[in-house]
C-alpha cells in the first residue's frame, strides 16, 4: 500500500499506466467510473475538445486539442502539488511495510533562453 500522494509521482514522472489501472480499479470500487469524473472535471474546467475514453490516454478516442491543453498546463502550474512532480527527475516510493520503488522521468526538464519548459506528453 502506497499513499495516494505518492502514487502521483509513480503516475507523472515514468508516465505509469500501471498505476494509472490501479487508481482506476478504486474508483471503481467506490462506483465511480474515470471517465465520468475526467468528463466532468473537463467540462468544470472548459475543456471543449477534450475526450476521455480510458485512464492511460491511449485509446484512439481520447483526444484534446491545443488550447485545451494550454488550459490544462495552466491548470498544473497552479497546482503546488502537481509542479513540484513536473520539477522532479526521480522519487522513491515507499510503501507502508516499507518496500521502496524508485521512479523516474523519460522526459528530461528543458531549458530554453534561462526558461524551463516543463510538461508531459
Amino acid at each position: 500500500e502506497y499513499r495516494f500522494g505518492d502514487l502521483l509521482y509513480g503516475l507523472i514522472l515514468p508516465s505509469g499506466n500501471d498505476i494509472a489501472r490501479v487508481i482506476d480499479w478504486e474508483l471503481k470500487k467506490k462506483d465511480l467510473e474515470y471517465t465520468t469524473l475526467a468528463e466532468k472535471w473537463a467540462e468544470k474546467q472548459n475543456l471543449e475538445n477534450s475526450r476521455f475514453q480510458d485512464p492511460i490516454g491511449l485509446s484512439a478516442s481520447t483526444s484534446s486539442n491545443a488550447k485545451d491543453l494550454w488550459k490544462v498546463l495552466n491548470i498544473v502550474y497552479q497546482n503546488d502539488t502537481l509542479y513540484e512532480i513536473l520539477n522532479t527527475e526521480s522519487y522513491n516510493l515507499i510503501s507502508r511495510n516499507k518496500r521502496e520503488v524508485n521512479v523516474k522521468t523519460r522526459n528530461p526538464i528543458l531549458e530554453y533562453k534561462r526558461y524551463f519548459i516543463r510538461g508531459k506528453t
